[in-house]
């Protein structure tokens, strides 16, 4: 006859043969999870390799096709050219004489047209000077306080 095989042979073969599977089982779960991260860490950076790609062309673009873009990008080296020009025109108008007005200097009463005004100076300071014409023709740059009006104020 057969022989049988013993009960506690048969439980110790039984058990070895799951504890076989078991770690078969999470062996597997732990490369199926470690595959699908690299597959989705590869798709990731696929799509942000294509998100630049996309992100350049449309900076581009616009870049080109921006017509506002264009024009400041023209005009911007003249930018501190203009905010002088602000700056002088703020300036003139709190002044008292404008150019073309006639004016009388301090200093020996003759009569003088205000040609423009100068605005200057640096990071620090800052000074004011009418340009004038006097009688002879000679053009002179006088400060603000040497020029009066005879109008009554």
């Amino acid at each position: 006859m057969a022989e049988e095989i013993p009960k506690e042979k048969t439980g110790g073969i039984i058990r070895f043969f799951f504890a076989i599977l078991v770690v078969f089982i999470i062996s597997w779960g732990f490369y199926y999870v470690f595959e699908s991260y690299k597959e989705k860490s590869k798709e990731s950076e696929d799509s942000k390799a294509a998100y630049n790609t996309l992100f350049l062309k449309y900076k581009q673009g616009a870049y080109y096709s921006d017509s506002l873009f264009q024009v400041n990008a023209r005009f911007n080296k003249y930018r501190h050219a203009a905010e002088a020009q602000g700056f002088r025109d703020s300036v003139s108008r709190r002044m008292d004489f404008k150019p073309g007005d006639f004016a009388y200097k301090k200093s020996d009463s003759s009569k003088v047209v205000v040609t423009d005004i100068l605005v200057g100076g640096g990071l620090y300071d800052y000074y004011f000077r009418y340009r004038i014409i006097d009688k002879k023709g000679s053009e002179q740059e006088i400060k603000p306080e040497l020029l009066f009006s005879k109008k009554i104020r």
